[in-house]
């Protein structure tokens, strides 16, 4: 009986560490790659999920098994993210949590779009950009620069389409 208890505490570990691995890996992603979280609930439960559960997995992991081998291998990720969080800033990991809100789309081609995005930075105003959107979901987009003279090029068709996305009101 203490066996299968512990076969399923240990699956259940596994599995904790497996999800908080894919999820740093999505964060990471999001941070340092074209690839961005849209769903502004999915990345603040990423980003607050990991500066919770870093140390509490690394604690958890060097209690819980027997081996330095495997109380190595298993608090690897967390104490990466551990160190990584304190060279920047737990307070500027939090306020990276922000999402870009389409404001307006400017051109279509087929599946990819030109939208003017808007992201909120609090008492510093908002920051702003124009770029190229590509939608894998409605939680995930893959973003590139626009091209140089897109209004003269046929394939890109002008829609101008307000979104509003922020809520902001205009006079």
């Amino acid at each position: 009986m203490n066996v299968e208890r512990n076969k399923g505490a240990n699956l259940a570990i596994g599995i904790f560490n497996w999800g908080f691995a894919i999820l740093v890996l999505l964060i990471v992603l999001d941070s340092i790659c074209p690839f961005e979280i849209k769903n502004p609930g999915l990345k603040s439960f990423g980003y607050y999920s990991i500066l919770f559960f870093s140390p509490v997995l690394f604690i958890w992991n060097l209690l819980w098994f027997k081996t330095l081998g495997r109380k190595i291998l298993n608090s690897l990720v967390s104490a990466i993210v551990i160190v990584s969080l304190l060279i920047i800033g737990p307070v500027k990991f939090i306020w990276s949590n922000q999402t870009w809100k389409t404001q307006s789309i400017v051109y279509e081609k087929g599946f990819k779009k030109v939208e003017y995005q808007m992201k909120d930075l609090g008492a510093m105003g908002y920051a702003r950009r124009e770029v190229e959107v590509v939608y894998l979901s409605p939680l995930f987009m893959i973003i590139s620069s626009v091209e140089e003279n897109i209004e003269e090029r046929p394939e890109w068709k002008k829609i101008n389409l307000d979104v509003n996305e922020m809520g902001l009101k205009f006079p």
